[in-house]
């Protein structure tokens, strides 16, 4: 086979081939380590690694026009599967903004629930602290805690008036946080 200027055998194509699956496994974690932690991790450009591949494919099939190497097409096809499903998924996963409706109804709900995520921390926090002011050891552990309060916080949300607020109350008689609302001063 001639490729890049040489003959390859066919287990240097497999080889190749083999080295874009990890590539493609590579970027797939790049891609996530960047999700995970913006400021941290550089934004990665998959593309480059995608137009390679497909250029790679096109060699492949010019060079397998009118042969049939079964092993080397099998190879080919479970490569351009993998980098379907990744493509499609780091593609939605770096998107930033589209206008497709449905996918902003998906993203104000991830936003809904990133914004409930500070307000659980705040609110364990300071049941914590009101634990230890009256000398309670912790009377829920964070994760009933936050299903809890997830449930009042989301509740309160939908019946908010527009002169009123959210606001955390500690109730003595069972050394509890609840999310109330309550009039605007």
């Amino acid at each position: 086979m001639k490729i890049a200027g040489h003959m390859d055998s066919v287990p240097d194509i497999i080889h190749k081939i083999k080295r874009f699956k990890k590539e493609i496994e590579q970027m797939d974690l790049k891609v996530r380590r960047f999700i995970s932690d913006r400021t941290q991790y550089p934004r990665p450009f998959p593309e480059d690694l995608v137009d390679r591949i497909r250029s790679f494919e096109n060699q492949m099939h010019r060079y397998l026009k009118g042969f049939r190497n079964t092993e080397i097409e099998l190879w080919l096809d479970n490569l351009m599967y993998s980098l379907l499903v990744n493509d499609r998924i780091w593609k939605r996963l770096l998107e930033d903004n589209t206008d497709d409706p449905k996918r902003k109804e998906v993203q104000k709900g991830s936003q809904k629930q990133s914004s409930v995520a500070p307000i659980i921390e705040k609110a364990y926090e300071f049941s914590i602290r009101q634990w230890r002011q009256r000398g309670i050891s912790d009377t829920e552990s964070r994760q009933d805690f936050s299903r809890r309060i997830v449930s009042q916080y989301q509740n309160a949300r939908k019946n908010i008036g527009p002169d009123e607020k959210i606001a955390l109350s500690y109730h003595l008689n069972d050394h509890s946080v609840h999310i109330k609302i309550k009039k605007r001063s």
